[in-house]
This record gives C-alpha cells, structure tokens and sequence, in this order.
C-alpha cells in the first residue's frame, strides 16, 4: 500500500486462482509517474463491470495528489497540490470511482472527501473537523456501490459514514471497541456486487463485514502469522464473484477468502 510503485497482476482462471505479473510502473519521486507513499488505488468502475480496459486511479498521498494512468501504466492526467482549497490535498489516502465515471477522494488532513470528474474538473466537497454527522478525522479509505452511494472510513472516529452522491448524510455506524460492528482504526474499505461493506478494522486484526445499512454480518481475523490470521490489515477489496482480497501489512502478504467467510 505504501509502496514507491504500482504493481498489476492478471487473473488466470483455474480451480485455484492463479495470479501472474503483468506490469509494473513508478519510482520514488514527484514526476509524472512517480510515487511518494502511494496510498489507495483503484480502477474505473464502469469499466469493470462492461470488461474495457482498465484505467487506473492512484493517490499519490505525499505528493498530494491524484494520477491517472492506463492499464500499461502511461500517464493519463493528474491533479492536485498541497493544500486546502478546492483540488488541493493534505494527504490523500484513498480514491475510488462510481459507476458514472466521478472519483472520489479521501484528503486525509483536510477531513473531507473531495469528488471530481474522471479528468480531475472539481465537482465539489463535504467534511470538517469534528465528531459530528459529516464531519471526520483523518478519512483513510473510501468506496462506493452500485447504486452511488459513498462509504467513508473514518478513522480517527472508528466509524463508517455513507453520504448520496452529492455528500448528503445518510448513516453511521461503529464506535471504538473490539465487539461485533465496533472499530480500532478502521483504515481499508470495500463493497461488493450484492451490496456488502467489508472493512479492514486494523487493530483488532480483523475483517468485518455488514450490509449496506451497516448491520453486523461477519468478522474473521485473529493476531498471528498463521492462514486467517493478520498482523495490521490495512487493505481491502472484492471481486465480481465475491472474494475477498486483504492486504496483510506486517505479514508482508495478501490473503483471499471465500465469499461465505466464517463469523
């Protein structure tokens, strides 16, 4: 996640899933292409779905900004300085897509979320400071579903808030603790095809997973090194069968579990 570099990998069908290197792009530094802690990434999400080739969004959080790229990694576009006024960032963690083409931001520093169009023209913003609905502290990750509605993972307040496209409150939940539906830096972020909300719950070294209205469905993960167990799992993410992909940071590994994952 926090790697000088992005990294593409091509899924090969098979009674095991199979996953060989295709391509990889960036290096330290502020030029075009080049990364300094690149934090979240993801792919335009219409064209998951419709199977077009693949254009990928980075959030190139110390260099607070946004960079756009194809899937062989030629640079598209990019935007975004340091700051906080509309298209700046102060550490941008996470972007993610809808189904429109809009992308949005979690500017980490400036607690909000910023949504732009797909060549990076500001759309607008919603977020301050705070504890209140709305508003964050520090934002990591954020995602969307099928129907627009946006997920923030708001850390600092170990809390998911969901907002309409526009930024329109909608719901929370969670609260700081190690009980069913509650969060210790909650700090990856994922849905699915069904409507599902996973979260990567960092501390407590788990994965939970609970319906778009935030209800309690699932938890697995316990601290270690063994198959199931994690040591600071940062990112997560699903694909179009309902797996379940987990970035396992000081295991230096990635894990994948069965869409039926165990409560």
């Amino acid at each position: 996640m926090l790697a000088a570099g992005m990294v593409l990998l091509a899924d090969q069908a098979s009674a095991a899933d199979q996953y060989h290197f295709a391509t990889k792009w960036g290096a330290f530094g502020s030029g075009d292409g080049q990364f300094n802690h690149p934090g979240g990434v993801d792919t335009d999400a219409a064209g998951r779905l419709l199977g077009l080739p693949a254009v990928v969004y980075v959030a190139d959080s110390y260099n607070n900004r946004i960079q756009k790229f194809t899937a062989n990694g030629s640079l598209v576009t990019k935007w975004g300085t340091a700051g906080f006024g509309e298209g700046q960032f102060s550490r941008p963690w996470d972007v993610a897509t809808d189904l429109a083409g809009n992308v949005y931001v979690a500017d980490g520093r400036n607690n909000r979320i910023q949504k732009f169009t797909s060549n990076g023209d500001f759309i607008t913003k919603w977020g301050t400071s705070g504890t209140g609905d709305g508003q964050f502290r520090t934002p990591v990750a954020v995602a969307t579903d099928l129907g627009g509605n946006v997920y923030v993972a708001d850390t600092g307040n170990d809390r998911i808030q969901v907002f309409s496209p526009s930024g329109d409150f909608l719901r929370k939940w969670g609260g700081h603790g190690s009980g069913n539906g509650r969060f210790d830096n909650p700090v990856g972020l994922a849905t699915d095809t069904s409507g599902n909300v996973y979260v990567a719950d960092r501390d407590n070294e788990r994965i939970q997973k609970f319906t778009a209205g935030g209800d309690y469905v699932a938890k697995w993960g316990t601290p270690g090194t063994g198959d199931g167990q994690f040591n600071q799992p940062v990112g997560v993410d699903t694909d179009t069968d309902g797996n379940v992909y987990v970035g396992d940071t000081f295991n230096d590994r990635s894990r994948s579990s069965p869409r039926a994952a165990p409560s």
